[in-house]
């Protein structure tokens, strides 16, 4: 798919959208992946989400389950094309004045994320989820990083400029994430730790964590950086999190067996 094409696919969207809505990717081969997070969802009564779907059949399949569903076929195997299509579709969105939530696939929801951050949300520009160490050279600054994998994304003047950058910047990085830390912090911003700061060890390095909402201001831009524990890349036992989003491998199978192990499989 063309990237001017954007538009007419998601028009479903667009035309049929109220209050913040959430947005995730998925093709065929996550297929088990998806129907897990949609389950998790429904079992929080969590229903206003779209289904970007990357192919046909998967579209086909969650329309008959009542899902809503945009097909927006993209063939390749290449991740940095799926990542510059992601900035795309977000760009669409707030040029469209809505506000959404992105949750990757396998970022299992065990609590409903706008109830726990709702009222915190509305504070920024961007509340995002806390990463592990990449990119290496934004993480060496801040120690710390922002993750792609969970954000809500507020339709304010300083977040279209964001994402306008962003979708021209990830044409050179090919990666969102590294994209994303590495324009927050041309920007310039500093960073509040209201809460208690620790640290965690992640492939011999420190993790700077709080047990608050941290707080960054820039140059045009207000962003929220959510606890850890709440939103957890590595498993935090001592802390039953809003949203489990482990580190886990590619193949849909390996995960699924994964997520079993941690109990966070809901498909089945």
């Amino acid at each position: 798919m063309k990237l001017n094409e954007i538009e007419h696919h998601i028009e479903p969207i667009l035309q049929n959208t109220s209050g913040t809505i959430i947005i995730l990717f998925a093709n065929s081969a996550y297929r088990e992946i998806i129907i897990n997070w949609i389950s998790a969802a429904k079992k929080l009564d969590v229903h206003n989400f779209w289904i970007i779907s990357l192919d046909k059949p998967l579209d086909q399949e969650l329309r008959k389950l009542g899902v809503n569903s945009v097909c927006c076929e993209l063939s390749t195997k290449l991740l940095s094309r799926l990542w510059i299509f992601r900035i795309a579709i977000f760009k669409k969105l707030l040029t469209n004045n809505i506000d959404f939530v992105h949750s990757d696939a396998d970022a299992v929801w065990l609590k409903n994320p706008l109830i726990s951050f709702g009222n915190t949300a509305k504070k920024f520009d961007l509340l995002a989820s806390q990463g592990t160490i990449w990119p290496l050279d934004v993480f060496e600054q801040w120690r710390f990083v922002l993750c792609c994998g969970f954000f809500w994304a507020r339709a304010t003047k300083n977040t279209k400029n964001l994402f306008h950058e962003l979708s021209q910047d990830i044409m050179e990085s090919g990666d969102d994430q590294s994209s994303l830390n590495r324009v927050l912090y041309r920007r310039g911003l500093k960073w509040t730790f209201p809460g208690e700061k620790n640290t965690i060890l992640f492939k011999d390095r420190k993790l700077s964590i709080s047990s608050e909402i941290m707080y960054g201001v820039g140059e045009n831009i207000n962003i929220g950086l959510i606890p850890f524990r709440e939103v957890q890349r590595i498993p935090l036992k001592q802390f039953k999190p809003t949203i489990a989003h482990p580190i886990s491998p590619k193949e849909s199978a390996k995960k699924k067996s994964m997520f079993k192990k941690l109990d966070i499989w809901f498909a089945d």
